[in-house]
């Protein structure tokens, strides 16, 4: 009895596994399963970007229309990216110019549009709308002068970092080597 217990945890375990939202060291470059799990996050979140932009266009909406909290989504564009410019294991994924395409207009649309507000309190109204939204983005751009990435990129190696911060100056990153601890921070303008 015992053994069948156990067997049948285990194929939970293999089943399940795999969608672990919550691990934070799930991500991992040259992986199967952290790319397939990327893109799907990355598909659910680009579906209802479009749905959202056929009914409203260029208004502003809550984040929580998004199904996932920003550090998901940006843990997965990130991985994404990383897995286009990286991954060689990975034909399908490797230097995909339209896939590095779609997550750079999803990464904009969101930026752009998308506020940290309950559905209840979004208005209508296209001149309130906006009046909120900018009103919010402006708040949102003052109380983050830079984000620390190394909080939510942890797979990168050093010659990843290195590679990003020889070829994409405008990534605007600073690297800051403090007690044998990498500490990454991007700064915003």
């Amino acid at each position: 009895m015992y053994q069948i217990v156990s067997f049948i945890s285990f194929l939970k375990f293999l089943i399940y596994n795999h969608m672990r939202f919550n691990d934070q060291r799930y991500y991992k470059i040259g992986c199967t399963k952290s790319s397939t799990f990327a893109l799907k996050i990355f598909y659910t979140i680009n579906t209802i970007l479009k749905l959202d932009n056929l009914q409203d266009k260029f208004l502003y909406r809550p984040f929580s229309n998004l199904k996932y909290n920003r550090i998901t989504i940006d843990r997965s564009l990130y991985f994404l990216e990383d897995c286009i410019e990286f991954s060689k294991e990975e034909k399908i994924i490797y230097k995909n110019e339209k896939l590095k395409s779609e997550i750079h207009n999803a990464r904009n649309i969101i930026n752009k549009l998308y506020i940290y507000v309950d559905k209840t309190n979004i208005p209508a109204k296209e001149s309130e709308n906006v009046e909120l939204g900018v009103r919010m983005k402006r708040t949102e751009m003052m109380t983050v002068n830079d984000q620390e990435l190394s909080k939510i990129i942890y797979w990168r190696q050093p010659f990843h970092w290195n590679y990003y911060t020889n070829h994409k100056t405008s990534l605007n990153i600073r690297i800051i080597f403090k007690n044998n601890e990498l500490k990454i921070v991007k700064q915003f303008r």
